[in-house]
């Protein structure tokens, strides 16, 4: 599985959030995260039943960050919950995904039927820059232990995905590598033909 997480402050040059959503929505990515959390609550909306128009036939990706009303209002049936709003996974209409920093949050939070727990950061990232990297060891732990797909995140690129497939890894979300990326066909292709 692939997930692409959005960051509309990180685009190829000449291409708008708008087109470059369009562009992923219509790969071969699993599921896309709207991560826009620093937006409006109106701004995002309009926005996302703008682009909603365009790809609707892509709409099953996504995947909304945090607001169970913007989503159900939108018709969208997937939140993913931040590691400190782990325990609102409540609503039986929605089907949640959640970002877990350690093991001892996917410990304690297996009772829920995650449709996949993101774990950060993998390794070193432009994201979060003062965050270390989970460990070796950590990562392995946390594998055995998931209620469900367990994707790694966070400074993933070609280098050093195959090294994640290794550890125990078939599920990776990207960020940047996809955001800024004008061609994302063999990107996405050579994630795939490494497993993922």
């Amino acid at each position: 599985m692939i997930i692409a997480i959005t960051d509309r402050h990180i685009l190829p040059p000449k291409t708008t959030f708008e087109e470059q959503l369009n562009n992923l929505l219509s790969s071969d990515v699993d599921y896309l995260v709207f991560r826009e959390k620093d937006w409006p609550l109106e701004s995002k909306k309009a926005f996302l039943e703008k682009v909603m128009k365009a790809s609707e036939k892509h709409w099953h990706k996504v995947i909304l960050h945090s607001d169970e009303w913007l989503a159900l209002s939108l018709g969208i049936d997937k939140v993913h919950l931040g590691e400190k709003d782990l325990y609102r996974a409540k609503n039986k209409n929605i089907h949640y995904s959640s970002s877990v920093h350690g093991l001892d949050q996917i410990k304690t939070t297996r009772e829920y039927p995650w449709l996949f727990q993101l774990i950060a950061p993998v390794a070193v990232t432009t994201c979060k820059p003062d965050a270390s990297p989970l460990e070796a060891n950590v990562l392995k732990e946390a594998l055995a232990h998931a209620n469900g797909p367990l994707v790694a995140l966070g400074g993933i690129n070609k280098a050093n995905a195959q090294t994640f497939y290794q550890m125990g890894f078939r599920h990776l979300a990207l960020r940047s590598s996809l955001m800024a990326n004008e061609d994302l066909k063999p990107l996405i292709q050579s994630f795939r033909a490494m497993g993922f």
